[in-house]
């Protein structure tokens, strides 16, 4: 029963976060954590059920960590109770290193911080994924991790792909012609991401690889990715380790 506390606790500790969903990416502030997710400030929140990713910036260790999540809890800003406003966020499919860092993290942050005043659960039921949920997985073939090495790669897909519409994908995976893909774009300089929707368009022989077509690829999708490119965010090597707020 301990261990079930101890994933589901919420404890009090502000630091920077983006979250990406929907293509775009928003610069946030988390209000508290437990070991199975974060509870992001936000007045302008996904909806429920939302496939997103969240890009934190620890303040212990000095690390950088990226998750996917679904958004499983929302307090409106017009809430009758007083409480913050935001998105709950439960993480899944962490890789072993993400994981690891996380729980020591969240280990810290409950030996030195306060719990939260709102401990609702941040995490799903049980066997009560919703349907729109599963139609969503199966409507993504694959998430294809694109990493541009410089800068100056980052800059070609904006400059040459984007006004053609089609990007070439380096991957071993076989995707039949129109299997609808998400390309997670990395940034090379800060590890921000981006996400592209794109279906596949054909496989050349050599190099291996996909190439795809690029989905509601509009104006706006073309300044936002254009934003992503040239605003890098720098992170602060020497993240020094907060003092835990006054037991009072």
């Amino acid at each position: 029963m301990a261990g079930h506390r101890r994933l589901d606790t919420r404890y009090s500790i502000e630091f920077p976060a983006q979250l990406t969903y929907a293509r775009r990416a928003h610069s946030l502030v988390t209000h508290d954590v437990s070991e199975g997710g974060v509870f992001l400030r936000t007045e302008s929140p996904p909806p429920l059920m939302q496939l997103v990713q969240v890009h934190l910036v620890l303040p212990i260790g000095g690390r950088a960590l990226s998750a996917y999540g679904m958004t499983v809890h929302v307090v409106d800003k017009d809430n009758a109770h007083g409480r913050m406003p935001g998105i709950g966020v439960q993480f899944y499919a962490l890789d072993k290193t993400t994981r690891e860092t996380w729980e020591a993290f969240t280990r810290h942050v409950a030996s030195a911080y306060p719990e939260s005043h709102d401990q609702t659960p941040l995490r799903m039921v049980r066997g009560a994924t919703p349907e729109p949920l599963s139609r969503r997985f199966q409507h993504h073939k694959a998430v294809l991790p694109l990493l541009p090495a410089t800068l100056d790669e980052l800059e070609e897909i904006l400059t040459r792909d984007f006004p053609t519409g089609r990007l070439f994908v380096p991957t071993d995976l076989v995707l039949p012609t129109g299997s609808v893909v998400v390309v997670h774009v990395t940034h090379p300089d800060d590890k921000s991401p981006f996400l592209l929707q794109a279906k596949v368009a054909s496989r050349p022989a050599t190099p291996p690889g996909l190439v795809v077509e690029l989905l509601g690829n509009d104006g706006r999708l073309q300044l936002e990715f254009l934003s992503f490119v040239r605003r890098s965010i720098v992170f602060d090597d020497a993240l020094v380790t907060p003092d835990p707020p006054d037991a009072t």
